[in-house]
């Protein structure tokens, strides 16, 4: 490669007899291990045989296990950089999850207070089918019964007639 070459090798597929550098620790090979490629393979998937200079031989490895020892800082600066926008994203959804959490929580306390609602409108039918004569409530206790049963959806609605239908009888 010449002096005014623009040509990067850093992602081009390696040849034989090239030298690399384990990219991550291999089974019997620390990170960093010196080696030299003897065979390649495969066509959509290149895999490489490589002879480590500590007596290790290993094949079917991917391109993704070697780095050109020329290219071992940018792939360090890479694989950083790589990490801290996992870190990231990772922190960003769990921050969202907290925050879904936070707003179930708040939905829970409001599905209580609905299903508060709906018990008092259970108690005043049943008050009303035993006693024979409808409860008497004020204006305002009604509109806030009303109010709540809107509020939950038509399932919980449809669950609690069933559930009333069956006690019944």
């Amino acid at each position: 490669m010449g002096i005014f070459s623009r040509k990067d090798d850093y992602h081009n597929p390696f040849v034989r007899n090239e030298k690399v550098v384990a990219a991550y620790d291999l089974p019997g090979v620390p990170e960093r291990t010196p080696g030299v490629v003897k065979m390649v393979n495969g066509f959509e998937w290149r895999r490489y045989m490589v002879f480590f200079e500590n007596g290790i031989q290993l094949g079917s490895l991917d391109g993704s296990a070697l780095v050109r020892p020329k290219h071992w800082r940018r792939w360090c600066e890479d694989k950083d950089r790589i990490a801290a926008k996992i870190a990231a994203r990772l922190e960003a959804e769990a921050t969202e999850q907290e925050n879904l959490l936070a707003s179930l929580n708040s939905e829970e306390d409001g599905a209580a207070v609905a299903s508060a609602g709906e018990a008092i409108a259970e108690e005043s039918l049943v008050g009303a089918s035993d006693s024979g004569t409808a409860p008497i409530e004020d204006a305002a206790s009604s509109a806030e019964t009303t109010r709540l049963l809107e509020m939950l959806p038509e399932h919980l609605r449809e669950r609690s007639r069933l559930a009333r239908e069956r006690l019944s009888g």
